[in-house]
């Protein structure tokens, strides 16, 4: 049976495809869905990357090192927070 929680902020598991994580935000009264990735872990970054932009300081994160997954770089997450107005 695929694992149904994570200790991670933001990071739920994609109901059709197994072993995917789903990364959610919610930001100026509004929810978004930021993709799905492999990994909690993977996705659990991309969530702290994008909340950095958004909230800043005030963040709350999942880890405390600013690190994005080596296959996610800055500029796709720019370009998806604009695509989603959170630009």
């Amino acid at each position: 049976m695929p694992e149904r929680r994570t200790k991670f902020r933001g990071v739920t598991p994609h109901n059709q495809r197994p072993g995917w994580w789903n990364v959610r935000f919610k930001a100026h009264g509004k929810k978004y869905s930021l993709g799905a990735y492999r990994s909690p872990e993977k996705a659990a970054r991309v969530y702290d990357a994008v909340a950095r932009r958004v909230h800043g300081g005030e963040a709350v994160l999942n880890f405390e090192k600013e690190e994005l997954p080596g296959d996610v770089c800055l500029a796709d997450i720019m370009l998806l927070m604009r695509r989603k107005g959170l630009l």
